[in-house]
């Protein structure tokens, strides 16, 4: 029996979830964004703007899907600027049409003061720093038909108090581009490997931040490969819900497949194939002559028996991370133990 952990579908399509446009503080209009993805394979932007849920249907064409969207904030005001740790959030409409958010005057980004009157919200309020909060705007947000997912906890300061207790995330990000770009490390698969092992069943991002054209590796950076059926709001939708797709900075995933307790990987050619868990158990592919791999293979049967033996049933995950020749690197999800049996 095989078992496809990556769909098989006609086409994968190429997605950057998090953007920014002169709605708020980034450089470029929404029609300049879509211009540039699109001239670098991209159909599929989520338009992100800070504090302001605002819709492109007129972005809509054949080829290219626009995905309504905000980036909420959460700030401890009380430290200096650079001192300051933050919570911050895309939020994915699940429809195009809806636009509501949680909403504080205080902080508009940018030009987002302009949209205030279109804001559709429980009401106005102020926002803090806590965990608390934060997790109260999570489980408003997802009630109302969002997405959401953490961003960029390298570059918001964020230690393992401030993220241990988070709840209700449908993904976070593994690597920001803009973050890194500007000299943080921003790659956080540690971060997600933490929260995975925490009990949290969401799924890796790799998002450009989008501001602005300055050099050419300021977009597309990383991007998440979507395995939609096609190419519309409903379908990419259910992929994003779904897990379908993968994170990536340069490596393709052709196939991931489970035949039996055998996982069988075909990719782009890379230098090293790792494969992670929950436990101790970890393996690294690669050949030491320098050949590139294409295809790879682990027998999990030893993993799988081990960990049913001392009853790890509900804690236990595998996930890969491809690197390649110039230390790209492609990320799956998560897949837990009762999607491998």
């Amino acid at each position: 029996m095989v078992k496809h952990l990556l769909p098989q579908v006609r086409q994968y399509f190429k997605a950057n979830l998090h953007t920014h446009t002169t709605i708020s503080d980034g450089r470029l209009t929404p029609e300049e964004v879509k211009a540039e993805y699109m001239a670098r394979g991209y159909q599929i932007v989520a338009f992100t703007d800070h504090e302001v849920c605002v819709p492109h249907p007129e972005l809509a064409e054949e080829n290219f899907l626009p995905l309504t969207g905000c980036e909420l904030s959460f700030n401890s005001w009380e430290e200096e600027k650079f001192l300051r740790k933050a919570y911050h959030l895309c939020c994915i409409a699940k429809t195009p049409e809806n636009r509501w958010q949680v909403y504080d005057p205080a902080y508009k980004g940018g030009n987002a003061y302009l949209y205030a009157d279109s804001i559709v919200c429980d009401g106005y309020e102020t926002r803090g720093y806590s965990l608390e909060q934060v997790n109260d705007v999570i489980a408003r947000t997802n009630a109302h038909g969002f997405l959401v997912a953490y961003n960029h906890p390298t570059w918001s300061l964020q230690e393992y108090e401030d993220y241990a207790g988070l709840q209700g995330l449908w993904a976070m990000e593994v690597y920001n581009n803009h973050c890194h770009r500007i000299g943080y490390d921003d790659n956080n698969s540690h971060i997600y490997q933490t929260m995975l092992k925490l009990g949290n069943r969401f799924f890796p991002l790799a998002t450009d931040d989008f501001h602005r054209l300055q050099e050419h590796n300021f977009i597309a950076g990383g991007w998440i490969m979507v395995g939609a059926e096609k190419l519309d709001y409903p379908s990419v939708i259910a992929a994003l819900e779904t897990g379908d797709f993968y994170a990536s900075t340069g490596p393709v995933i052709h196939s991931l497949d489970l035949e039996g307790t055998v996982l069988k990987l075909r990719c782009s050619g890379v230098r090293s194939v790792k494969v992670f868990t929950q436990s101790r158990h970890a393996t690294e592919l690669m050949h030491y002559d320098g050949t590139l791999l294409e295809e790879a293979e682990f027998d999990l049967a030893p993993w799988l028996d081990c960990w049913k033996e001392n009853g790890k049933e509900n804690e236990a995950f595998i996930r890969l991370m491809l690197i390649d020749e110039h230390g790209n690197n492609a990320y799956t999800r998560a897949y837990w133990y009762d999607e491998l049996v």
